[in-house]
């Protein structure tokens, strides 16, 4: 009774350490930005429009599909950092041809500090 106990609770903690093989594959991400300066016309409310500046950041790049099947409605979570603060850059993928690689970009944000893209990979989140 005791050996099949030890063997069983063995066995759940050897497949809870092994590595499920991820399907989808990022291949390549670059954090890019672009420099935006603009003002605002004056409306009737206020005599002096409020002047907005920044930096807009985004990643692009490629992602896998490794699996059998295609993968729909693939979300792409990347973690960076505007200073001292964590941003989430978002991108999504309608869908991916099993075996296929294709491009992704995330909406742009607005940064007044420099960004950083986060290390490690991302999380992705694809609908089953």
């Amino acid at each position: 009774m005791k050996f099949a106990l030890l063997t069983g609770l063995i066995a759940l903690i050897l497949a809870g350490c092994m590595e499920e093989k991820q399907e989808i594959v990022v291949v390549s991400k670059k954090l890019k930005k672009q420099s935006e300066t603009s003002t605002a016309v004056p409306d009737e409310f206020s005599s002096m429009a409020p002047a907005s500046s920044g930096t807009s950041y985004w990643v692009e790049g490629t992602v896998r599909n490794d699996g059998a099947k295609d993968a729909s409605n693939v979300e792409i979570i990347f973690s960076c950092t505007e200073g001292t603060e964590t941003r989430v850059l978002v991108a999504t993928v309608k869908t991916i041809q099993a075996g296929k690689t294709v491009p992704y970009k995330t909406k742009g944000y607005l940064a007044r500090y420099d960004m950083k893209l986060g290390e490690g990979e991302p999380e992705i989140i694809k609908e089953d």
